[in-house]
């Protein structure tokens, strides 16, 4: 179900800011615009240690058992360390209370021990 190029939340948005406020760092922090596209070479090169994925519209099938059987991600962190997950894009996607639950989402899977 993968596709190319993959939409990614960069700096100025709403996931941007709550994976910082979470203690996290985002692979698209660097990026020229608020949500650019990457390649599936580009996300193994910057080799994130934590995949967290939603969807914007319908779903187009994709699971976290499917993510982490693409071809060549075997080599990423997240995959290798089973740390892929999905979020509800209702927490994270739309400027809402919501956005706190969403928060706290975050923080339970960049910060489990806490």
């Amino acid at each position: 179900m993968w596709h190319t190029p993959i939409m990614v939340a960069g700096p100025g948005t709403y996931v941007d800011d709550i994976i910082q406020r979470a203690g996290g760092e985002n692979i698209a922090r660097d990026a020229s615009n608020a949500y650019p596209e990457y390649s599936q070479e580009m996300i193994i090169a910057k080799n994130p240690d934590i995949i967290i994925f939603s969807y914007h519209g319908t779903s187009d099938g994709e699971t976290v058992e499917s993510i982490m059987q693409r071809p060549g991600w075997d080599s990423i962190n997240a995959v290798k360390n089973k740390k892929v997950f999905y979020i509800d894009e209702n927490l994270v996607q739309r400027a809402t209370p919501r956005l706190v639950d969403g928060l706290e989402e975050f923080v339970k899977i960049i910060h489990p021990e806490l």
